[in-house]
């Protein structure tokens, strides 16, 4: 599975990500560096179009956290499977798009968007461009990791992380 979304730090510049330990829903399936939204206190990222999005999975362990790293994870009933997710507000995230009805541009900047796809799988719904919307896109093919035009760089606009969340008072 392609890698569609990136972390790549603070939109200040720094890198030291903001993550708190949430279990996985029952059943749900989450993998490293995507999206995820909260349900009943557990994270997932099933239906994820025009949520609130938390933040993304930084790790997808299995049991506890102090165990080897693994690319996903699922949830069980009893919330003994957790995951680490990155709540830092100011996030930026290198996304791909799926350019379909809408080819991304660069007068898109600024411009608001939601995500679609599977778990695992997640984009930018290009044709969502809007004055709303859960992301943000604050440049446009940035070209960096061998990038091509339908990636952008973006922030959470619709961002469900509360202070206490990031530690914050």
């Amino acid at each position: 599975m392609a890698v569609t979304v990136q972390y790549l730090g603070r939109d200040q510049g720094g890198t030291n990500g903001v993550t708190r330990e949430y279990a996985v829903a029952d059943g749900a399936t989450v993998y490293d560096g995507e999206f995820v939204y909260l349900v009943d206190g557990r994270v997932t990222s099933a239906s994820i179009a025009g949520v609130q999005l938390l933040g993304t999975v930084a790790g997808g362990n299995t049991g506890n956290l102090n165990r080897a790293y693994s690319a996903s994870a699922t949830g069980d009933t009893a919330g003994t499977v957790k995951v680490l997710v990155n709540v830092e507000r100011d996030a930026r995230y290198l996304i791909k798009g799926d350019n379909v009805g809408t080819s991304l541009a660069e007068t898109h900047v600024d411009s608001f968007f939601d995500l679609i796809g599977n778990p695992g799988s997640q984009l930018v719904d290009s044709s969502t461009v809007s004055t709303t919307g859960q992301l943000k896109l604050i440049k446009f093919n940035p070209g960096i990791r061998g990038t091509d035009s339908t990636y952008g760089i973006y922030t959470i606009a619709e961002n469900e992380a509360t202070p206490d969340d990031i530690g914050a008072s």
